[in-house]
Formats: structure tokens, sequence, C-alpha cells
């Protein structure tokens, strides 16, 4: 199932007409039906603001195919220190949310580009 396909019934459910959520998230009612139709796409951010409107929020879960070991086998011992923290640390969480999850991927890629040390 596509992400636009849940969202008119989302709203629905909730009872809130489009031109509703559509002036509470800054978008005309056109837009909006056009987006809950499939026939635009939207940005992360609109997602995050119709899910809020409609009282979910988004979470992201991400995978790979290669296993935690042979990932953090590819770090350096610093990073892959750092790397283990991460993982101890995300053990515990099951959602991450997308504000969160941006300002760990900042660290992560100042920490990558050399820009932060341990």
């Amino acid at each position: 199932m596509a992400v636009w396909e849940s969202l008119r019934p989302l709203r629905r459910r909730v009872g809130l007409r489009q031109s509703d959520v559509a002036e509470l998230i800054g978008v005309t009612a056109s837009h909006l039906s056009r987006v809950e139709r499939g026939e635009v796409g939207l940005s992360v951010e609109m997602l995050e603001a119709y899910l809020a409107t409609v009282g979910y929020r988004l979470a992201i879960q991400a995978g790979s195919t290669a296993t935690t070991g042979e990932l953090l086998d590819r770090l350096d011992p610093d990073r892959r220190r750092l790397a283990l923290q991460l993982v101890d640390l995300l053990a515990d969480v099951s959602e991450v949310e997308v504000g969160a999850l941006r300002v760990l991927m900042q660290h992560w890629r100042a920490v990558y580009q050399g820009q932060v040390v341990g």
C-alpha cells in the first residue's frame, strides 16, 4: 500500500474535512485532494504535519541486509566504539521520531567526516 492510500481513511476516521486539514497544514484543499489521490507527491514535512493533524506521528524503521557485526567490522576502532554505543542505545527504542533521527544522522555525518571526535 502506498502512503497516499492511507491518508484519506485516517482523515475520515477522525472526522476532519479535507479543507480543515489543508488549512491546518498550509496547503490548498485542491492540492491536498491531489495528494490523497496519489496524483502528486508529498514531502516528509507535509506528511508529518498531515499525520499530526489526524493524531498520528511519523516513525521510521530502517533495515539492512548486512548483519550488525558485518557493519561494525568495516569501521575503524573509534567509530566501532561509537557505533556499539548507538546500537546499545537503540536496542531499547521501538520507534525513532523523525526529528530525533535527523539530529542523530547529522551527528553521525559529522563523525564520519571527522568533524567530531569521540
